[in-house]
């Protein structure tokens, strides 16, 4: 059995955090976005890519996108597993949203360290400057990407061709998405639902509601599938604390998932969670952070 080691590195960003991404294909690289939106002077709208080094336990810059003040804060992100390619979620000034123009999904290459600009796309349909692309994921095989918005609507894009092959509407904000580690299937969060899909067809195959952990009402907030077991964030509705819950699959119903562990792991809600596919580290962000 191979021995995990675990270690913490913490790093003060001079912004407001509202995302994280991690690199899946062994090069141990995080992004961390966010900023003060187009309301507050001197907070810049920004992510920031670092090389971790597990040896030091520290993280070296890599490269910056800081976006314009009338932009809003970095709300989602994700690294190709396959190719120099990052995906963010930063809506257009106002004005530009409530012509319909919001090209929210910013696409870019890395070059040389330097960022670039790939392509931009639509993914929020709504006027209103308060929704947002909350969530982008590419899967495991690099063959697909993942949107969620707040206001409720899940797509799956063919990647690199960026069409949409499916779309679907939980009813409630999506705050959280991500592919298993063969790229089938994809779990949805609200917080309310934990659901999974299958890629192919776009249909639910299992979902849990409203959680209950040792007597604590919960909230869903994000998840992320390792090989064997699907991690879930719950944050407790009434603030005082946020737990893993550990899912496995049944070995008795074929589409089943049970939570098989939960652990306490802050006092105050997580808000942004990353990790490697099928290894450590996990990356949290509280309100303390």
């Amino acid at each position: 059995m191979t021995q995990i080691t675990s270690f913490q590195v913490s790093k003060t960003m001079g912004f407001p955090v509202f995302s994280l991404a991690c690199c899946s294909n062994g090069k141990s690289r995080v992004c961390v976005g966010g900023g003060g939106g187009a309301t507050k002077a001197g907070v810049k709208n920004t992510f920031v890519l670092f090389q971790l080094d597990e040896d030091q336990g520290t993280l070296k810059l890599i490269a910056e996108k800081e976006f314009s003040k009338s932009d809003d804060g970095c709300m989602s992100l994700a690294l190709h597993p396959h190719s120099k390619i990052i995906a963010a979620g930063v809506n257009c000034p106002e004005a530009i949203m409530k012509e319909g123009k919001n090209l929210n999904c910013r696409i870019y290459t890395l070059k040389s360290n330097q960022l670039h600009s790939y392509k931009m796309i639509k993914t929020v349909n709504s006027l209103d400057p308060f929704h947002h692309q909350k969530v982008i994921q590419f899967s495991p095989d690099g063959q697909w990407m993942l949107t969620g918005t707040t206001e409720g609507i899940c797509c799956i894009w063919n990647w690199p061709d960026i069409q949409l092959a499916h779309s679907f509407q939980p009813g409630n904000e999506i705050t959280d998405a991500s592919f298993d580690s063969t790229s089938k299937h994809f779990v949805v969060i609200t917080s309310r639902k934990c659901m999974i899909l299958n890629t192919s067809t776009g249909i639910m195959e299992w979902m849990d509601e409203n959680p209950n952990i040792s007597g604590v009402l919960c909230e869903f907030r994000a998840a992320r599938f390792t090989k064997e077991a699907l991690f879930v964030v719950c944050n407790a509705k009434n603030r005082k604390a946020a737990f893993i819950c550990k899912y496995v699959k049944s070995s008795k119903q074929k589409l089943e998932w049970i939570r098989e562990k939960a652990k306490i792991v802050s006092y105050k809600p997580i808000t942004a969670f990353a990790s490697r596919y099928f290894f450590n580290p996990l990356f949290l962000y509280n309100e303390q952070s």
